[in-house]
């Protein structure tokens, strides 16, 4: 079985500020995952970087576990969400687990 991690930034990739409110944010990155994916798990993050001209950012972000996806469904997920929240990218980390439902 697969678990998948998204990591969502929620800085508008122009401004390098967050434009959509933390709550419209939370709602748009819920509803994808509730129409495509059968559950997920969310957690608060925040994430920090430095872009190519050394400006340090802050930037809040959705961490999203979810398990045993069709990965055709993890790319329409990434895609919507980068075109949604203005993104550069999405990360999404891959790991082959030993996990089962009880």
């Amino acid at each position: 079985m697969k678990k998948y991690t998204f990591y969502i930034g929620c800085n508008d990739q122009e401004t390098k500020t967050q434009i959509v409110s933390p709550e419209k944010a939370r709602h748009i990155v819920e509803s994808i995952f509730l129409d495509v994916m059968d559950g997920c798990t969310i957690y608060d993050g925040q994430g920090i970087y430095k872009h190519e001209n050394g400006q340090k950012v802050n930037e809040n972000t959705f961490i999203v576990e979810c398990f045993d996806c069709a990965e055709k469904d993890v790319y329409f997920v990434a895609e919507y969400l980068k075109k949604a929240l203005n993104q550069e990218s999405i990360a999404v980390n891959v790991t082959e687990i030993n996990s089962m439902f009880i």
